[in-house]
């Protein structure tokens, strides 16, 4: 049975040091046939461990029933690591964000009025405990320090950002699920991912993000001597969302210049994402940091590898590094943590638009020193190779070039075998196999290897072939940035020329290449490989049309008319209503007095809903593009009327204060008007303690509090109508009063509505008032910001409160339901609609995607499994944020080549341009 320990310089397995060089790979978001070729990716770019994380919701998506099996089958995952010899790092939660609905905990907690979520809760804690133990039970015997053959497990992650400075909360809650993580039979070491806020006796603090790296692995080693440094979290790119502006995502150039810098902090990381995937059915959730903004089911758009399964823009440069810090993984284990000299700090300005800076590491295993150029900006170009002249201790000098990328690794007297000792290297390492030692540079460049007090001095080639030089018993490789890329190493040596080796050891030819080499172990004379067949050098991607379209107008839902609606006593939670997920179908049967046209709101809905009065579409409620947050008109004649209701689910929040936020039409409609609250005025009142008031709260420390100027509306209202508060841009965090009284806490991510009933306000005067926690010493302008983003609307009736209310369950139709129409009757459609249409594909490796071009906002079904949503428009305007196509799982495809996609558009938009395209100039990396 083998022990796993640590110190602060790495995890050490028995007596093995070990340097987690990682990605994570969510098992979840990766349909399983392919799990093995995502493996074998991480390996070829140079990892050994992954990361994967649990989502909770998947494995028991009803109270007490647990599925482990098919694409939940987390035990095959990790088995599958193991096999392809990497370390597993399990993110267990049970809350683990990263986009999935509620942060993967199960919805269903959610209708539990007594329980409250990621805190020292009896019913939270006790469903937690049921599902740790079912999921130890999985993985017990797959750790490291299992019995037997044991497995992969090298730790577990517990719980994810729990940034609160409520010690006793962290004891109640993340102590007792550290507790039965044990209990049920975890025993290899936890590490969390709270960066520094919270953490349990004996865990590794873990970090999350992916900017300004050397800084904080120094700030690590200074708080945490004695423990190893992870980026647990090294993000790789920015997700992708509909609803604010898109975030620039790092370029390749920058995203390897900040994984050195975590080296050169002596620091160990996890790319997350490494591959990118689909997060499946309807389970994304909303992002943080924006109220009204929403996620795509596509997840890693811009991942060193894609949802494909192929190399992304970022993977040559992420592999380069990552196998250099994986190939020389003894120098960072046995680095001396104590010595971390001074350097240029290269956030602050210089003066100068090319700075350079130097890291130097030192160990008893050999030195490195980093010499980073400055962080190019996104969408820059590449720098401009130049040459950096070091300075040695005996006061040499030697030149280190910089090419195209922002960092290079020079390293020194580091032991390459039992008789060789290499001195020095001015290019960057990428491979030592054996007797072959493979270093590589910018193409022209002059680069030294020094190798038992030999020096030898090469020019870097140009071309495609890589100089191959014998040098005091080693062969030496020197290779260009871009020769790099095609060489990789096997279990019998180092092959030359490739796309990659298989996971058989097998090497894959380039495109257009006939043959390649194979250096031999042992350093011998090359070898010419040929391949037994060729790859076609370039391939155009296919279009193939899709006809004989098949459609359903759900006109007898829209009309109120179907027989699937069932009486309902009012508003109702979707969830309640047996839909955690998706779309729902309300009808409310109301009798206007008189014909007018009342401003209505939904003052409690987080999402969309389609209003359709007697037929006809009035418009959407709610948030994001096509959809108004503004009071409605809803244009009613005298008599009887039928307002049905399509309700989306956008997703529950992944994070924030909200999770569990309700979901569909859950309260009434309410004809509004503007409320005379008077001016808003700045007063001074006493600071609120916010950990007082309520916890955990996210991202505050015990002593935070309010600052005492509040934004203040003083009012009288003596009516029972309710008042609906609106913040527009929500930016700040806020502390809502009510007459002195702290009511409710609001973080960035939301509700920007809340109501005011009569519950909570006097019959009569009343004080509004909104404190932020802030840093700022005058907090004057982001209070004016605030106030103008306020706005008091009064309920003056509850206009569906006397009606009568029916529910229909939204669902695919019956094939039989739908009718064959031409591409011409194709545009005829004006409300939601589903589509069908059949085509002929056989599964292959290559990808093969949907253009949804033409599509409006809806769902995609391929084999009657719902593989994703999409949202390309929003009345006449395009939707940017999100992709128009959309992958189909290979999986999924029929073996017998006849398959079906079924799609639903909430618009009902012609499909006409929908089309299949077969991506044939796509390799994806196969195991």
């Amino acid at each position: 049975m083998a022990t796993v320990t640590f110190d602060g310089q790495s995890f050490i397995l028995d007596s093995k040091r070990i340097w987690i060089v990682g990605g994570q790979i969510d098992y979840a978001r990766t349909p399983h046939d392919q799990w093995a070729d995502r493996l074998h990716a991480a390996r070829v770019a140079g990892l050994n461990t992954v990361a994967t994380s649990v989502p909770w919701a998947l494995h028991e998506p009803r109270a007490g029933q647990f599925d482990f099996e098919g694409q939940h089958d987390i035990r095959r995952f990790v088995k599958l690591a193991g096999q392809a010899g990497l370390w597993v790092i399990v993110r267990a939660g049970p809350y683990i964000g990263e986009g999935w609905d509620m942060g993967g905990l199960p919805h269903w907690l959610a209708q539990k009025d007594d329980l409250k979520l990621r805190g020292p809760n009896a019913p939270l804690l006790e469903a937690c405990s049921r599902y740790i133990t079912a999921l130890t039970e999985q993985l017990r015997d797959l750790q490291i320090t299992s019995a037997g053959e044991g497995g992969p497990i090298l730790a577990i992650q517990n719980e994810a950002r729990w940034n609160c400075g409520d010690d006793a909360a962290a004891v109640g809650y993340l102590g007792e699920l550290a507790r039965y993580f044990r209990e049920a039979g975890f025993n290899v070491p936890s590490i969390n991912a709270n960066n520094l806020w919270q953490g349990v006796e004996g865990e590794i603090d873990g970090w999350v993000g992916g900017e300004d790296m050397l800084a904080t692995l120094r700030q690590l080693t200074a708080v945490n001597p004695d423990r190893p440094r992870i980026i647990v979290q090294m993000r790789t790119a920015h997700e992708r969302t509909v609803g604010g502006p898109a975030a620039d995502q790092p370029s390749p150039v920058m995203l390897q210049r900040r994984l050195a810098e975590v080296l050169a902090g002596g620091g160990q990381y996890v790319m997350a994402p490494f591959a990118g995937g689909r997060t499946p059915g309807f389970y994304a959730g909303r992002p943080d940091g924006r109220a009204d903004a929403f996620g795509s089911s596509v997840r890693g758009l811009d991942a060193p590898v894609s949802d494909a399964g192929a190399p992304g823009e970022t993977f040559r440069l992420v592999r380069r590094v990552s196998t250099f810090a994986s190939q020389f993984a003894k120098i960072f284990t046995a680095l001396d943590q104590d010595y971390r000299p001074v350097v240029l700090d290269q956030r602050a300005p210089t003066g100068t638009s090319d700075s350079t800076s130097v890291v130097d590491l030192v160990g008893t295993q050999g030195g490195v020193t980093f010499v980073f150029g400055e962080e190019p900006k996104p969408g820059a170009k590449p720098p401009r190779p130049r040459d950096v002249d070091l300075m040695l201790g005996d006061g040499s000098s030697l030149t280190v070039p910089l090419g195209k990328q922002a960092v290079a690794w020079p390293m020194f007297d580091v032991l390459l075998g039992s008789r060789a000792k290499l001195d020095h290297c001015t290019l960057n390492a990428l491979l030592l196999v054996g007797n072959v030692f493979v270093c590589y540079g910018p193409s022209g460049a002059s680069g030294s290897v020094s190798i038992n007090g030999s020096p030898l001095t090469a020019i870097v080639p140009k071309g495609k072939q890589p100089s191959v030089i014998q040098h005091e018993g080693y062969t030496v490789v020197v290779a260009s940035e871009e020769q790099a890329d095609t060489i990789h190493a096997a279990e019998d040596g180092v092959y030359l020329g490739v796309e990659r080796v298989d996971a058989s050891g097998v090497p894959v030819a380039l495109p257009g290449v006939k043959s390649c080499q194979r250096i031999p172990r042992d350093g011998g004379k090359p070898e010419k490989v040929t391949f037994q067949e060729t790859v076609a050098a370039s391939a155009a991607t296919a279009s193939i049309a899709l006809d004989g379209w098949e459609t359903l107008i759900a006109s007898d839902y829209v009309l109120g008319e179907s027989p699937r609606f069932a009486a309902i006593d009012g508003p109702e939670d979707l969830s309640r209503l047996g839909a955690p997920f998706g779309y729902g179908w309300y009808r409310v049967q109301l009798r206007s007095s008189s014909a007018r046209k009342p401003k209505v709101l939904a003052p409690l809905s987080r999402d969309r809903l389609h209003l359709f009065l007697d037929g006809e579409r009035v418009g959407i409620l709610g948030y994001g593009p096509g959809a108004t947050t503004e009071p409605m008109a809803l244009p009613l004649k005298k008599g009887e009327h039928t307002l049905t209701v399509l309700a989306e689910n956008l997703g529950r929040p992944s994070a924030g204060l909200e999770l569990n936020e309700p979901k569909g039409m859950v309260d009434h409609l309410y004809e509004v008007k503007p409320f005379r609250a008077g001016r808003h005025k700045i007063e001074s009142g006493s600071r609120v303690e916010l950990l007082g008031f309520q916890s955990p709260l996210w991202n505050v420390r015990p002593g935070d509090q309010t600052h005492p100027d509040r934004v203040t509306w003083s009012f009288t209202h003596r009516k029972k109508n309710p008042l609906i508060i609106t913040i527009e841009d929500l930016t700040s965090r806020v502390l809502v009063l009510i007459n002195d009284e702290p009511h409710r806490f609001i973080d960035t991510a939301g509700p920007v509505r809340f109501v005011l009933d009569q519950q909570t306000l006097s019959r009569g005067s009343n004080t509004l008032q909104l404190a932020v926690l802030t840093d700022a010493m005058d907090p004057s302008e982001e209070l004016a910001s605030l106030a103008s983003s306020v706005s008091i609307l009064e309920g003056t009736e509850e206009l569906t409160g006397k009606a009568k209310w029916s529910y229909a369950k939204w669902e695919p139709p019956a094939p039989s339901s739908f009718e064959e129409v031409s591409k011409t009757k194709l545009t005829t459609a004006t409300g939601p609609t589903w589509y069908r249409v059949g085509f002929e594909l056989a599964p292959s490796p290559t990808p093969v995607r949907v253009d949804l071009t033409g599509l409006s906002k809806g769902q995609l079904f391929l084999n009657g499994t719902h593989i994703g949503r999409y949202f390309l428009q929003a009345g006449r305007g395009a939707v940017s944020g999100l992709e128009s196509e959309m992958l189909l799982p290979p999986a999924l495809l029929s073996a017998d080549g006849e398959n079906e996609l079924l799609i639903f558009d909430e618009m009902g938009a012609n499909p006409v341009k929908t089309r299949l395209l077969v991506e044939r100039g796509v390799r994806p990396i196969l195991a």
